[in-house]
């Protein structure tokens, strides 16, 4: 798992840093370094973090089908982060 390091474009958000330690427990690599819009492009799968989203697969990038939207063609790395974030977070909604 890749993103960008913290700096005035990417906050240090809870919901970021929870994606990063849940892709840790689960052996996933995460490195904090600069992303190409080229890699993006590229990218077997990805996902957005954020406070009222929290995290979201991106299904499209530049048009192009990312795996995320396809289980046939993803290796489920970032799958498994979302999965477990849920339900980490589902005794916790507010009805």
């Amino acid at each position: 798992m890749r993103t960008p390091p913290e700096s005035n474009y990417i906050l240090s958000g809870i919901t970021r840093g929870v994606a990063l330690e849940l892709g840790r427990q689960e052996g996933i690599a995460c490195v904090e370094t600069g992303v190409l819009d080229t890699e993006l492009a590229r990218a077997d799968e990805a996902f957005l973090t954020g406070t009222s989203d929290e995290i979201t697969p991106v299904v499209r990038i530049d048009g192009g089908s990312s795996a995320t939207a396809s289980p046939a063609r993803s290796r489920g790395g970032s799958r498994r982060v979302p999965a477990r974030h849920a339900r980490l977070t589902s005794n916790h909604r507010v009805p």
